[in-house]
């Protein structure tokens, strides 16, 4: 998953968000090398949007709560995508997977994800939580920072922090 969080992290620099990331999209080479494909419903960052308002775009399964809504994909969603992923690599099954598309996608806005197993590492379940964040400003806020965690940078395992100004009121 870490060089899948590298490629997309190349694409992101490039300024394109894949916004469709899920398994059937990451090839693994004979040598081991990942592959990200599919980049058919990419956008790049700033240029107008393909879709409509509201419409959504993507697999289920793996939408950001913010495209299952609706609004424009951004790198955060990128990685909320990715966290999915490695959620699926943890326990074997999709954190969301309910009777229909509809149902699914509510659920990544509604529900947190079932408890990861006790036997999950817990450096990977620590980077799966907050990339699975639902407020994108909890997660890696791009695939570069989730995959130097991926690849075990203590620095970018640390939670984001709020940054904060000091109002002081003048006499």
């Amino acid at each position: 998953l870490g060089q899948a969080a590298d490629a997309v992290a190349v694409a992101h620099d490039a300024g394109v968000i894949h916004r469709d990331i899920k398994p059937a999209n990451l090839l693994v080479t004979p040598n081991g090398t990942v592959k990200v494909t599919d980049f058919g419903i990419a956008r790049a960052v700033g240029s107008a949007s393909l879709t409509q308002t509201g419409q959504i775009m993507g697999s289920p399964h793996y939408l950001s709560p913010e495209q299952a809504e609706g609004t424009s994909a951004t790198k955060a969603s990128d990685v909320y995508s990715l966290g999915v992923v490695l959620y699926e690599c943890l326990t074997g099954r999709r954190p969301f997977d309910n009777e229909n598309a509809v149902a699914t996608a509510l659920a990544h806005i509604r529900e947190e994800p079932p408890p990861l197993p006790d036997s999950a590492p817990a450096d990977l379940a620590a980077i799966c939580r907050r990339a699975m964040s639902k407020d994108p400003a909890q997660r890696f806020p791009d695939a570069a920072a989730m995959a130097a965690a991926l690849h075990g940078d203590a620095a970018a395992l640390a939670a984001p922090t709020a940054v904060t100004q000091a109002v002081t009121a003048t006499p």
